[in-house]
Parts: structure tokens; C-alpha cells; sequence
């Protein structure tokens, strides 16, 4: 049963066509009004894909009905000389869910509206759905870790009271609902596209198959969530979908060097992965065995910081460039979950908050709340992963002896890229006395308002320490 505003939307016309998935026999021609009825924005992506829409179906007024949506369609038409202009849109809450209402100046075709009225439900489109994720029910564009809360404390929700397995799946209000929750206890069977898609959202999973982890340690539970989502992701995106990447980084430091080599040697997960270096005023020794291609763009030491970037983006031949730092520690998967954050939020860069600091002076490290899993404008500067194409486009790393990161993020933003912060526990920025690129202010860093935990010494945490053999 339609809920009332979807159905007074219908009563306004004897003839109009109520469109749901699955849906067949749907009449084609002219009609005053037609109604697309789904359960979220998957749902709607699913039904643009089936094409099941007659292509001869059209109407002055569409309207789409999200019964478990968490927040409002839009649609910016792409221009025609001659098609159908868009006269009014309308977008708002009604019950539990969202109508949104399109008002066309002439009958417009009801398909191709509905293909991109899915293709604009999601923030952006850089990198595409592989096929897996279709094939498995699993929308990944709409089922993934974005809004995962590290700092949620509702108590844990058994799967028993959870409406799954009753044929729509994994909502988006569903999410929503187990967003402020600690997770998820598996005490029933869970159906098989159920469990992927609750495992990709990152909504923490215990008991059964699922193990078992204090939900109550916010770090664990967060460290667990990330394990899981990374299994779910690897079905839904299969690394033979990943494209290749260079990872670009400049250096004048020869004493880091080891360090950057065993950082970048330990990744793993990326069949295509290369290093371009640019030694900064130094001729570099490298070791004959490294695990992966090597190309070193000597620069001299007068060259700026941001030439230094450039020359060395200019020198990559991966899909996609990668920033990293000489100093830092990094997670033998940090790239492949850049990747992987890349895949389900379309975004054209992405990269990680500095939520953990090793700070050399005190030699101690502290967390910092920085909240991931969201859209954003700003990311760590030794996390930044975009197209070679899109660099070219914005112009390359800027000519700057410092704040190149910014540079490049604002020249992101006039252009109106978007950019997407995935987790944090994967990279442990190294803070020194003296000799970085940019300005930190230790009292910003140390707020108390925003730490949550501080350890003595070196404390990489279990994801960026490399996994005892």
C-alpha cells in the first residue's frame, strides 16, 4: 500500500501509471501523470538499469516516491535544443520517506529522466559500479561505510528485530537507523545479500560468522569495522577492477629514504602499483629489490616543493597519482583502501584526516578526533589519491615552496570537484621539531576537546603495524 502523499499524487488522474520494481505490462504513449514508487536510491539505481521502462512512455509530470530514503533527489536536466524543458522540481519529506515531483513543459520521456535521476542520486561518478556489485544485489554506491559514526553509543541491536530478509534488503533508512548504534548482533541467520550489505556499510558485526570484539572500546570496534567492510568491499569491487596508481614523492631527506621505501614496498592489494621519486638535492642509493617499479626524477634543491610534485606527476604512468609523504607510516593497505573508498563514493580525490600523531619531540602519540567516512573539503597531505587527468586538468601541483596540499585542494574546490575523507587508523602522520612543508600549531594539535587517547612512544595501532608472520 502507498503511503498517503504517494497516493494523492496518483488520485490527481485516472489514467496514471504507478511504476515499481519489477514491475511489467506498464502502457506506453502520452499519460498525464506517472508515479515511480521504490524503496531508496539503490532501489532506483536497480530499476534504471533493468530498463523496463517502456522508451515510448512520457508525461508532463514525474514524480518518485523514496519510501526509505534518507534525504531528497535532485535533478538538473542536461540541455536540448528541442527536448522537454524542466518547469518546476519539488523535493519533500512526507511520513518516512520523500517525494520528489518533476514538472515538464511537454511529455518527456519517463526512462531516460529515471537514468539520470539515478545517475545524480549519488554524490559523483568518478570511478564506475563494477558489475560484481550489480550481480549481487549489493549497490555500493549507496551501501558503504559513508556516515559511519566511530563515536556512536546506542546499544547493540540484535538482527532477530531487524526487517531483513523481507525482500527489499538494506535500506537506507535502515543504515540510518543503525548508524548511532555500537553494531549489530548476529543472533539468527542473516540472508546472504543481507550480511554482504550490512559488512560493506561498516556497521560493526558480532557473534556467528561475525566473531567476537569489545563494541563498548571505541578503537576496537572501529578496527573491527574496517576488517569486515574491507572483505564485503573486495566481493562488491574485485581488485582485478582496480586501476593502476602511481604514488608520487619528493624527498630531501636521504635519511628518511629506507623508511619511505619500506612504507611504500609493504602495500599490498594493488596489481599495478609503481613509485615515482624525486630525491630533492640528492642522489639517492636505492636497494636492488624492491617489491615494485621505481622511477627517480632527480631534482636540484633550489627546485620549489611543488615543482618537485609536478615533475614527478609528470613522470607517472598510473591511472591514478597518489601523494605520499617521506615520513609517515602508512597501513600495508592504506592504498587499496583509497581505492576501495574511491569505488563506493565516486569522489574525484580522495584521501585520510590526520587523526593519529606521532610526536617526535615528546615521543608520544595521540589520537585525534577527526571524524572520517564523509564528503568533505580537506584531507591529510600524505593521503591524496586522484586522477592523473584531473591533476593535468587543475594544472598540476602548484609552483609553491609550501602548502601545496591546499593548493591543489582549492584549485579542487573552484572547479568543483569532490572530495571524500575515508578512515583514519590507517596513517600515523610524523610531527618533528622542525623541516615540514606546513604549519602546525601543537596547541590545535593537542586540544583536549579533541583527543581521545595518547600513548608513549611509537603506537601505530594494529592496522599500520605490519601483521606478525
Amino acid at each position: 500500500m502507498l503511503p498517503p502523499p504517494a497516493a494523492a499524487f496518483l488520485q490527481q488522474s485516472d489514467d496514471a501509471v504507478l511504476v515499481t520494481a519489477g514491475a511489467t505490462g506498464l502502457p506506453e504513449g502520452r499519460v498525464p501523470r506517472v508515479l515511480v514508487a521504490v524503496a531508496d536510491r539503490g532501489e532506483l539505481r536497480a530499476l534504471a538499469r533493468a530498463r523496463s521502462v517502456p522508451a515510448d512512455l512520457r508525461t508532463p509530470v514525474l514524480g518518485v516516491w523514496l519510501d526509505e530514503a534518507r534525504a531528497a533527489l535532485s535533478y538538473t536536466p542536461r540541455p536540448t535544443p528541442t527536448g522537454p524543458s524542466l518547469r518546476a522540481i519539488n523535493a519533500r519529506p512526507e511520513s518516512e520517506g520523500w517525494l520528489c515531483v518533476l514538472r515538464f513543459d511537454k511529455p518527456v520521456a519517463v526512462a531516460p529522466v529515471l537514468a539520470e535521476l539515478a545517475r545524480q542520486s549519488v554524490a559523483a561518478t568518478a570511478a564506475p559500479v563494477p558489475e560484481a556489485a550489480v550481480e549481487l544485489g549489493v549497490d555500493v554506491r549507496v551501501v558503504n561505510p559513508t556516515g559511519f559514526d566511530a563515536d556512536a553509543a546506542d546499544p547493540v541491536v540484535h538482527a532477530s528485530s531487524l526487517p531483513l530478509g523481507m525482500g527489499r534488503g538494506v535500506t537506507e533508512a535502515l543504515l540510518g537507523s543503525l548508524r548511532p548504534t555500537l553494531g549489530v548482533r548476529l543472533d539468527v541467520d542473516v540472508p546472504p545479500r543481507d550480511l554482504l550489505a550490512l559488512q560493506a556499510s561498516g556497521v560493526p558485526l558480532v557473534g556467528g560468522s561475525a566473531g567476537e570484539v569489545d563494541l563498548a572500546d571505541r578503537h576496537a570496534r572501529e578496527v573491527h569495522s574496517i576488517r569486515q567492510r574491507r572483505r564485503a568491499l573486495d566481493r562488491l569491487v574485485p581488485p582485478a577492477s582496480r586501476p593502476s596508481v602511481s604514488i608520487v614523492m619528493a624527498t630531501r631527506r636521504p635519511e628518511m629514504l629506507d623508511h619511505a621505501l619500506a612504507q611504500v614496498g609493504a602495500q599490498r592489494g594493488v596489481e599495478q602499483l609503481e613509485l615515482v621519486l624525486a630525491p630533492h638535492g640528492f642522489e639517492p642509493a636505492l636497494p636492488p629489490d624492491l617489491p615494485l617499479p621505481v622511477t627517480v626524477v632527480p631534482c636540484p634543491a633550489e627546485m620549489l616543493f611543488g615543482d618537485v610534485l609536478d615533475a614527478a606527476a609528470v613522470a607517472a604512468s598510473g591511472d591514478l597519482v597518489l601523494k605520499m609523504d617521506d615520513d609517515d607510516w602508512y597501513d600495508p593497505e592504506f592504498v587499496v583502501d583509497l581505492l576501495r573508498a574511491r569505488a563506493y563514493s565516486g569522489a574525484d580525490l580522495v584521501g585520510c584526516p590526520d587523526e593519529l600523531y606521532h610526536l617526535t619531540e615528546q615521543d608520544r602519540t595521540i589520537h585525534r578526533r577527526h571524524p572520517g567516512e564523509r564528503y568533505t573539503h580537506w584531507v591529510a597531505g600524505g593521503t591524496l589519491l586522484l586522477s592523473r587527468g584531473l591533476l593535468r586538468e587543475v594544472g598540476g601541483f602548484a609552483p609553491v615552496p609550501r602548502h601545496v596540499d591546499r593548493h591543489l585542494l582549492d584549485a579542487l574546490a573552484r572547479g568543483g570537484a569532490t572530495v571524500y575523507r575515508t578512515h583514519g587508523l590507517g596513517y600515523v602522520l610524523r610531527r618533528n621539531a622542525g623541516g615540514h612543508t606546513y604549519d602546525a600549531d601543537l596547541d590545535a594539535i593537542l586540544d583536549p576537546a579533541r583527543l581521545i587517547a595518547r600513548w608513549p612512544g611509537l603506537h601505530l595501532g594494529p592496522l599500520v603495524s605490519p601483521p606478525v608472520e
